[in-house]
């Protein structure tokens, strides 16, 4: 059986599946108007290595964004992973997030709840770790969420910022009506 070896793009992870020694891993961003498209390859091979599976499987899954699509996708390819390991074979899912990204450990741990018969590791990455793990056609969707964090960080200053004005206004009010009244 072939390698399954699918270069990323802005918009499509990175694939690497050997079917010789069971290292399977998908990294990078999922964003493509046809992910079923491009998920298609992908689930023809974990298909046909299904059949003739080494006896253990490490799957490393490092995704930065994933539309819904995607993550369809990604339950799908699960699902099959859960075929190999109901079959006695030994399957391993190694599920690398942001360690400031719950919202990335979260979908991991949900994938886990739903393929019961897969462990699933997660492992939290540093931004410098991630970053030297990233090609550079994938910055321009990292800059985009660090420039989204930042946007809340100020909006929270701005509306701390109004609020504390707000209150020192009217008590400064109430000073000066205090001090009229007299």
């Amino acid at each position: 059986m072939e390698n399954l070896v699918i270069n990323n793009t802005p918009n499509t992870p990175q694939v690497y599946f050997n079917a010789k020694n069971g290292e399977l891993s998908i990294m990078g961003n999922s964003t493509s108007e046809n992910p079923l498209e491009y998920f298609n390859p992908i689930m023809k091979w974990i298909e046909e290595y299904a059949k003739h599976p080494v006896s253990a499987t490490k799957v490393k899954i490092f995704m930065v964004y994933f539309n819904t699509v995607s993550y369809k996708c990604l339950l799908g390819f699960f699902k099959k992973l859960q075929t190999i390991s109901e079959k006695g074979n030994k399957v391993k899912v190694f599920w690398h997030y942001d360690k400031e990204d719950e919202d990335l450990l979260e979908t991991g741990q949900d994938y886990e709840d739903i393929i019961i018969d897969v462990p699933f590791e997660f492992i939290p990455e540093t931004e410098e770790l991630q970053l030297s793990s990233i090609k550079e056609d994938q910055w321009y969707h990292l800059q985009k969420k660090h420039k989204r964090k930042e946007n809340r960080t100020k909006i929270v200053l701005v509306i701390l910022l109004i609020t504390s004005l707000s209150v020192i206004g009217y008590f400064i009010g109430k000073l000066i009506k205090h001090y009229m009244s007299r």
